[in-house]
């Protein structure tokens, strides 16, 4: 009976956390449905590219960032453009992100995006837009000067360090602002909460 009541205790608490979107780290198993996600590291010797777009009617962007094995951030981008569809900001920050890794030295490269489309299309798998070909092409010639490269999806939860960066650019002109730590407090915030195994459920 105990058992019973410390579920239904957790799922209580579980929904109520939800609830007013607190960013929290489940200590254990809960009893909820849903689909969890978490943030992890790299492996040695290689860095993890966390990369995002955005795109409202005053402004389009992205963002993308390279951390290390220890969740640490390497280095970080955002940037602006007048370029008008989504789908070209998810690929840029991808572009500018490996072309970062390229100029610090960098030859395996982890790259992670929310966009199951953009994922698909530098992995061949769905042609792309006549409108992106270009960077397409560009992501390629990058990824044959490293070592190894892979171009995976992640959820948008654990993405929210390249979605901050990509919506931080309240500009429309053409613009490129390049940083390394420290970092301001809402990204640092985001990047500890990542280093400690945050678990984020989706419902």
């Amino acid at each position: 009976m105990s058992g019973i009541v410390s579920s239904r205790l957790a799922e209580i608490v579980l929904w109520k956390l939800i609830s007013y979107k607190q960013t929290y780290v489940l200590p254990c198993k809960l009893p909820c449905k849903g689909t969890y996600s978490q943030w992890r590291k790299p492996d040695p010797d290689y860095v993890k590219l966390n990369t995002d777009g955005s795109l409202s009617p005053s402004d389009q962007a992205f963002g993308s960032i390279a951390r290390k094995e220890d969740g640490t951030v390497h280095f970080a981008y955002m940037g602006s453009n007048s370029k008008r569809f989504i789908i070209q900001q998810e690929l840029m920050a991808i572009d500018v992100g490996l072309d970062g890794c390229l100029k610090h030295g960098i030859t395996k490269v982890l790259v992670y995006s929310d966009s199951m489309n953009v994922v698909s299309i530098v992995n061949g798998l769905i042609t792309p837009p006549w409108y992106c070909q270009n960077i397409v092409l560009f992501i390629g010639n990058k990824r044959t000067k490293l070592s190894y490269s892979s171009v995976n999806h992640c959820y948008m939860e654990t993405n929210r360090a390249a979605d901050l960066l990509a919506k931080c650019v309240a500009d429309s002109l053409e613009i490129l602002l390049y940083f390394i730590p420290p970092l301001d407090e809402q990204l640092s915030k985001i990047i500890k909460d990542d280093i400690r195994g945050t678990i984020y459920v989706r419902f």
